[in-house]
């Protein structure tokens, strides 16, 4: 817990800073609270491409070498997402592969796989768009359906194969194994009424129960190797 509330206020000071600062002039579709410090883009309009920014600062980070990016939906219809970034100070962006990832109802996109030469270290920053139309197209993303991402990372690479529902075949995910420090961590993005004129209330983006069933129901999805990983963790 102490670790998790450090993340946090590290997170938030770094946004103060102006790490958050990435969207194109009049691109204003993210609407940050504080439910989510993590994160530039807890709550989002789809009408307009939300240009998202999470922070991760975590411990297990620090040590290791190997990290990607999944994503997954409560959506009904296939979401698309562009151009998945990671940066280790906040200016200087690298590219995940592929460059446009899309989940489906009832499955999960991974990038490739990063692997660096030396420790990941404190914090990692992750960039990517949900755009909208004609990517998304109208109706695709519903009020109250979630966009998470998990960033995934071990110590020593090692992998299974998992069903990548995207792009229709098996890739190489990041598993758990004893001593590998494999970490998992989620960041959620909530479509918000269309007509919020700025931050939503505290439970608003993701207290609601309705928006939790959804969640968990594709979680049990998503979280197939997740389970095995956090516990060994």
């Amino acid at each position: 817990m102490h670790k998790r509330a450090s993340g946090a206020a590290a997170a938030a000071l770094l946004a103060l800073t102006g790490a958050w600062i990435w969207p194109p002039a009049g691109r204003t579709a993210c609407l940050p609270t504080p439910v989510a410090p993590g994160t530039n883009c807890a709550t989002f309009t789809p009408g307009t491409a939300s240009d998202v920014v999470n922070i991760y600062w975590l411990h297990n980070l620090a040590l290791n070498r190997f990290f990607q990016l999944s994503l997954f939906t409560t959506a009904d219809q296939p979401v698309v997402i562009q151009q998945p970034q990671w940066s280790k100070d906040g200016f200087v962006w690298s590219s995940f592969t592929p460059q446009n990832l899309t989940a489906t109802d009832n499955g999960v996109a991974y990038t490739n796989i990063v692997s660096l030469p030396a420790p990941i270290g404190n914090p990692l920053h992750v960039r990517y768009t949900i755009p909208a139309a004609p990517q998304n197209p109208v109706g695709t993303i519903e009020q109250d359906d979630v966009v998470s991402s998990q960033l995934i990372s071990n110590a020593n690479g090692a992998t299974t194969p998992q069903w990548d529902a995207g792009r229709e075949l098996l890739v190489p995910v990041l598993r758990s194994q004893p001593g590998n420090r494999y970490l998992l961590e989620q960041r959620d993005h909530v479509d918000a009424p269309a007509d919020v004129p700025g931050p939503l209330p505290l439970l608003g983006a993701v207290g609601g129960l309705s928006v939790c069933r959804r969640l968990r129901r594709r979680l049990r999805i998503a979280s197939g190797s997740a389970t095995q990983g956090q516990a060994a963790g």
